[in-house]
């Protein structure tokens, strides 16, 4: 049997001056100009962007992993530094800063 603690979710609102503030766990709570952005950088793909720009630079590593179903297969892996360098530049191509 569901409870209240199911069903609502208690929020203190510090922009109502501290008032307890019940809300319904499915509330969509997201701003239409934070769901804009979300989806601008779903449609971008900045991971493979940036993965892919390492590639094509010459800094990934070729790595054997093993695949269940497949096997062993040959991959190019970024390092993090790299990786995260390349993955700032395509968040800000995506979001339209860069």
């Amino acid at each position: 049997m569901a409870t209240l603690a199911d069903t609502f979710t208690a929020y203190i609102k510090p922009s109502l001056d501290g008032l307890l503030v019940l809300r319904k766990r499915t509330t969509n709570q997201t701003s239409a100009r934070v769901a804009a952005s979300k989806k601008r950088v779903e449609d971008a793909k900045p991971s493979v962007v940036a993965h892919n720009a390492c590639v094509a630079a010459g800094e990934s590593r070729k790595v054997k992993l093993y695949k269940p179903g497949t096997g062993y297969i040959e991959k190019d892996v970024c390092p993090i530094k790299t990786m995260k360098r390349h993955l700032r530049t395509a968040m800000k191509s995506a979001h339209g800063v860069a």
